[in-house]
């Protein structure tokens, strides 16, 4: 069984029915990760608001990459929980349509859920901004790990891999432990219109946390592009 597959959550928005943001979100995660991911991808539609749109935006998807399956939803926490429910790997890479993945990340999705696995992290986030207290992320702290750890007597064999804890559960891209989550947390998640009952309610319960990629003081990983632009 594949370790993690890859979720990409979008809606018909003013852009719809043109997919050139969504391709361009695609191409940044496969450039950085490996072409492999895209055997293991779902996408998840919400209709929502333009749903006049929403079938030819399906349609075009479904030109543009034929293998994937598209689900509908009826917004983004709905596809999130219908995500988990899916899911066939032990990990899920989550990401909504507008994000572009920048070269700053260094390391391998292997070798990111190694880390993942040995720290039981369960929430591991890119970030859009410097690693530094803002914003929601009131607090980092650095941690240091190794990527790989084939021999610990060998320090050579080790990959240096740095990341940074925080108190803020974010939807910006992340890759989530799905036992955790059908478990614990997604009881937490609630079904609410368009980009809602996901973030808050999670950070609410007051007893989970996130990693972020790179040491403090790292620049951005992932840059927001217009989701939400017109054509």
């Amino acid at each position: 069984m594949n370790t993690i597959s890859l979720n990409i959550f979008t809606n018909a928005t003013e852009s719809a029915p043109n997919t050139a943001v969504i391709s361009r979100t695609l191409e940044s995660i496969m450039i950085m990760f490996g072409p492999d991911i895209y055997d293991r991808l779902t996408f998840y539609l919400d209709p929502h608001p333009g749903i006049d749109k929403a079938r030819d935006y399906y349609e075009n998807i479904k030109k543009h990459y034929p293998l994937p399956e598209i689900k509908y939803c009826q917004s983004l926490s709905d596809g999130y929980l219908k995500s988990i429910r899916d899911a066939r790997t032990d990990y899920i890479f989550q990401c909504e349509h507008d994000w572009e993945f920048l070269p700053t990340i260094k390391h391998s999705l292997d070798d990111i859920l190694y880390v993942m696995k040995t720290r039981g992290l369960y929430h591991f986030r890119f970030n859009k901004r410097e690693n530094k207290v803002a914003g929601w992320d009131t607090k980092l702290e650095e941690r240091l790990s190794f990527a790989n750890d084939n021999d610990a007597n060998i320090l050579p064999m080790k990959i240096f891999f740095s990341y940074c804890l925080t108190p803020n559960v974010s939807n910006n891209p992340h890759i989530i432990d799905v036992k955790k989550y059908r478990d614990e947390i997604a009881q937490h998640i609630i079904v609410r219109p368009g980009s809602l009952g996901i973030e808050r309610e999670i950070n609410a319960a007051g007893k989970y946390q996130s990693a972020i990629y790179g040491p403090l003081g790292y620049p951005a990983t992932v840059r927001h592009l217009d989701g939400r632009g017109k054509k």
